[in-house]
């Protein structure tokens, strides 16, 4: 593949940043890298990834934007780096229903399964905030110090949360990058175990996507592990396509009713874009 000399010259800026910036950080904070993996999400050219390559440590970046994750390939070859891992996950809507229908346990009519039809764009993702905090947990649990082991949990459960909203950005920003969407674009993360689409769904998301090679693996429960994961699809079109009146069945049954919450929210921006 022909990198452009811009191209090269934005990889080697990241490389240069995950170098002299991001690595001594991480160096003061007291984080050592031996014997580490870092994720990357929304790793664009790799070029940040590369820098903790060149320390040897193993590197997974997940980009949705199949050009800059050609590019980031490219580089890591010339640069003869083989310890990164690339995912990418676009998808259209054919192969998505294939993988939402799964082993036929969902429950139909669902949310889901009126959204997806109407997109513009789909990508599956999947993503983890890794074993080790999961351990620290466990072992603050295991030692009595609760208080801290349920602050740390739930600071992880939040940050497992963070990560859906940055993929639904970054995505969001890769596709008016390649002029298929715009500002009003509404992008939104739907998980398997919520809005219909059964729990049992991570089977196929699973054969597609591969996140073993981030080190995410999924228990027979269909559960994921390490637990702070999160997996699902990025669902991108106009802003009526992800509203709906929660009167199905499933609704019903709902615990979170985060989508309620999602919703309002989606109204109040509506309603902001108008005035």
């Amino acid at each position: 593949m022909l990198v452009t000399e811009q191209k090269k010259a934005y990889w080697e800026y990241q490389y240069r940043l995950g170098k002299e910036y991001i690595i001594p950080l991480l160096s003061d904070w007291g984080v050592s890298l031996s014997e580490k993996k870092v994720l990357d999400i929304g790793c664009a050219e790799g070029g940040v990834l590369c820098s903790f390559a060149d320390l040897g440590v193993e590197g997974y970046g997940i980009e949705l934007s199949s050009s800059r994750l050609l590019i980031a390939k490219e580089m890591a070859r010339k640069h003869h780096i083989p310890t990164i891992h690339f995912i990418i996950a676009d998808i259209n809507r054919d192969y998505f229903e294939e993988i939402y229908t799964g082993i036929g346990l969902n429950d139909s009519p669902g949310p889901i399964e009126k959204i997806y039809p109407r997109a513009a764009q789909l990508a599956l993702f999947a993503a983890t905030v890794g074993p080790e905090l999961v351990k620290t947990i466990s072992d603050l649990f295991a030692k009595g110090d609760f208080a801290f082991a349920n602050h740390l949990d739930a600071a992880a459960s939040s940050g497992t949360d963070l990560i859906s909203h940055v993929l639904e950005a970054q995505f969001k920003a890769d596709l008016i990058r390649q002029g298929r969407a715009n500002q009003q674009t509404v992008v939104m993360a739907y998980s398997p175990g919520y809005c219909g689409w059964h729990v049992s769904g991570q089977k196929r998301l699973f054969e597609f996507l591969r996140p073993e090679r981030i080190g995410v693996s999924l228990r027979e429960s269909f559960l994921m592990e390490p637990l702070k994961s999160v997996s699902g699809v990025l669902i991108a079109g106009l802003r009526e396509i992800h509203q709906f009146a929660p009167t199905y069945y499933v609704c019903e049954q709902c615990t979170t009713r985060d989508c309620q919450e999602r919703m309002r929210k989606l109204s109040e921006k509506s309603c902001c874009d108008r005035e």
